[in-house]
């Protein structure tokens, strides 16, 4: 009879482990919080089962620019809260926006995953947005309007500086737009740029100058 109603007891904990939300997930961290083009990139995911338990498998897949972690628990029979933390190592990223998917799973079974809920959540992350930053202005140089708010850029650069080439780049670190090379010289140094129809959002102009120098201007699109 005793062994009747410990069994029973460890039932009725095991049903009220499963009857509760879970896996409860955490903020996704991400190592280096900034992390730039050529430095190693790891993701932690932390998530708390109700149930003391165990992990039974987890997967890492990249796929463009989703980055895509799913994990199995086994929420245990007796309801004591169990932690779980996990780190992977993506490796280096292009500049870019990414965007980290969380998935966590509760098995019924503790050697295989045999799913009876999941809970997710994902969130945006960028790789190399200090390289976007708007270099200190100098004089005779200018870029307006910004933010633009149409298909037009005026860049004015010193008169005589001699430019190479005018490129816009998006986030992902590709060239949307490359200014004509017969436009290059300009009275005044006063350029049009007429932008193709690009979706709002921020985009880096670089400048090349003969003498070898780059700058970098962050414009935004409307």
């Amino acid at each position: 009879m005793r062994h009747l109603f410990t069994l029973c007891f460890l039932l009725l904990l095991r049903l009220t482990a499963y009857s509760q939300c879970c896996p409860y997930m955490l903020p996704v961290q991400m190592l280096p919080a900034n992390p730039q083009p050529g430095e190693v990139i790891r993701l932690v995911f932390k998530v708390n089962t109700p149930g003391w338990g165990q992990k039974v498998n987890d997967e890492f897949v990249r796929s463009a620019d989703t980055l895509r972690y799913t994990a199995c628990y086994f929420n245990g029979p007796t309801a004591v809260m169990q932690h779980f933390s996990d780190t992977v190592t993506v490796g280096t990223l292009p500049t870019g926006s990414y965007t980290i998917v969380f998935v966590g799973r509760m098995s019924r079974d503790p050697q295989q995953c045999d799913e009876t809920r999941r809970n997710s959540i994902s969130t945006t992350v960028q790789v190399g947005t200090r390289t976007l930053a708007t270099q200190p202005a100098a004089p005779g140089w200018a870029l307006y309007p910004v933010p633009a708010t149409g298909r037009q850029l005026q860049l004015q650069a010193p008169a005589r500086e001699s430019l190479q080439a005018i490129k816009l780049f998006d986030m992902a670190g590709r060239e949307c737009y490359a200014h004509p090379a017969a436009r290059l010289t300009q009275p005044d140094n006063q350029h049009q740029l007429q932008l193709p129809a690009l979706p709002a959002g921020t985009y880096t102009l670089r400048v090349h100058s003969a003498n070898g120098a780059v700058r970098n201007q962050r414009v935004v699109l409307q």
